[in-house]
């Protein structure tokens, strides 16, 4: 088993190396085809939490092992500390966080309206509850009821919350993972995974490409067979894979997953008898692109029944879903996370047991409950006049509907997902033409916030030292946009780029990109 406590580090491992420790260490990229390895052990590594000669107190060599620096998350600090506004028009526009603005001026007033009427002298307690409170946990099972279309029935005793999918994922993976246990999970992915999965639960988050299409995009391909590969490997190197992580819709790539893809996780991980934890937190972000008529629906993991598809014997308890408020409701900011695990309760009770360490605040929760108790605004589906939207939400608050009373398909909620959903594509579309009419391959996407964008074409970022120029150069310009090595991408030159900012502010970021293009 690999030492909890070994420098933390990923490993670019080109395809003729057969040790990962032995490897070139460059923080974000891997060889294609190879895997990456995050959390993997260097017990060669300087160790400095042990007590000094000089007497002085130390900390822990938990907390002073040494990482290679990551110049990708040097810029990211930099900017959010310089960020564009109206009083600092020299700041940096960010095009590469994952944040939605399309319904920031709408959201900011109903939050106004909402929170004095939703908000009680108990919200100043603890509260009825170690996760959420009891009218939020019972708003979120309808929600998730009429959304993800559980084929078991969902019941409060199913769910967790906590301060944001982040903290969740790091307690759930708490409870799962010994130290030195593999995590699997397909690249690219989320660069946030390298520290949820490793940094506390002493796990090692093991990478396994995705194949690549004739066009050069990535796939999930035949996944029983990409993970059985990622599985010797790793037992070849004494790591004991413990659970396997579905993202879906996906991120960076932003496209749903063929039900057929996650049975065949769900298959793999009952042969190995793993975890699966599948990552939703993009549910209700899917949308339409002309592009991709035929695009693959939303599945959720919860929508499957395992025992009719794969077999009465199936161990429904080693399924898990990961939801949130961040992304599909548009408040990074306020932290609200929720762990779905319906036939496990042991997990529940595990993670209940260090609840204390993420409860979410009563103010997050009692905004989400009242976008989930709202009556919906009285407006057009295609009602885009933002008077009229500011008229029509202040009625809505002003209702005297009993709580509990409002039917999740006429709530606030409901709304907010149908005109997120309309204005996703069309912000989506219109980044799209902007890149398409200079020459950039776009990768068809249907979910997210973001464009999965090929800049080795167009620009010649064909290694990775030229992306990580191409990144710099554009924050040269006051632009950010999240090159493809912190996401683990299989190819060097793919960058995501978000597209769910305010439409003046993406014209301010594309006219900067427009000027670099131009320089080169």
């Amino acid at each position: 088993m690999a030492d909890p406590e070994s420098t933390t580090r990923v490993v670019k491992n080109p395809a003729n190396t057969a040790d990962p420790a032995k490897a070139e260490s460059e923080p974000g990229t891997t060889a294609q085809g190879a895997l990456s390895y995050v959390g993997w052990v260097d017990k060669n590594a300087e160790q400095t939490g042990n007590p000094s000669a000089s007497g002085e107190p130390v900390l822990s060599v938990r907390s002073t092992r040494k990482e290679p620096p990551n110049p990708v998350m040097a810029k990211l600090g930099e900017m959010m500390q310089n960020l564009y506004r109206d009083d600092n028009p020299e700041g940096i526009i960010s095009l590469g966080v994952a944040e939605n603005s399309l319904m920031a001026k709408d959201l900011a007033q109903f939050y106004r309206l909402a929170f004095p009427k939703f908000f009680r002298e108990q919200d100043l307690t603890y509260g009825d509850s170690m996760f959420a409170s009891q009218r939020l946990t019972k708003a979120l099972v309808k929600m998730y009821t009429h959304y993800l279309h559980p084929h078991y029935p969902l019941d409060k005793g199913h769910l967790a919350a906590g301060s944001g999918v982040y903290s969740t994922l790091n307690h759930l993976l708490h409870v799962l993972v010994n130290p030195g246990e593999g995590i699997l999970i397909s690249t690219p992915y989320y660069l946030g995974f390298d520290a949820m999965c490793t940094k506390r639960c002493g796990g090692v988050l093991v990478g396994v490409p995705m194949d690549i299409d004739e066009d050069g995009w990535e796939t999930e391909g035949d996944v029983e067979k990409r993970m059985e590969r990622a599985l010797k490997e790793c037992q070849s190197k004494g790591i004991s894979v413990k659970v396997i992580i579905v993202t879906n819709p996906g991120n960076p790539i932003g496209r749903t997953l063929e039900r057929e893809t996650l049975l065949a996780y769900c298959r793999f991980a009952e042969k190995h008898n793993l975890h699966l934890v599948s990552d939703e937190i993009y549910a209700l972000s899917v949308w339409d692109n002309p592009e991709i008529p035929n695009a693959v629906p939303y599945t959720s993991i919860l929508n499957i029944d395992v025992e009719r598809e794969l077999g009465p014997t199936y161990s429904k308890k080693r399924l898990h879903v990961l939801h949130g408020m961040s992304k599909d409701f548009c408040s990074n900011g306020l932290r609200v996370g929720i762990l779905i695990s319906q036939h496990n309760p042991e997990c529940i009770r595990a993670v209940m047991s260090i609840a204390l360490f993420m409860k979410i605040s009563s103010a997050a929760d009692t905004l989400f409950y009242a976008i989930l108790s709202s009556r919906a605004p009285a407006l057009a589906t295609d009602e885009a006049d933002p008077a009229k939207i500011c008229q029509a939400i202040q009625s809505a608050c002003d209702s005297t509907d009993p709580l509990d009373s409002v039917d999740i398909s006429d709530s606030f909620g409901a709304w907010f997902v149908a005109e997120n959903r309309r204005r996703l594509t069309d912000s989506a579309a219109y980044m799209t033409r902007w890149f398409t009419d200079r020459g950039f391959r776009v990768y068809p996407a249907n979910a997210g916030h973001f464009l999965w964008v090929d800049f080795a074409d167009r620009l010649g970022w064909d290694t990775w030292e030229k992306e990580l120029d191409g990144f710099n150069g554009l924050f040269a310009e006051r632009i950010y946009i999240g090159p493809g090595s912190v996401f683990h991408s299989c190819k060097p030159g793919k960058m995501r780029v978000t597209f769910t900012v305010p439409r003046e502010l993406m014209d301010k970021g594309l006219a900067r990109l427009d000027g670099y293009l131009k320089s080169q």
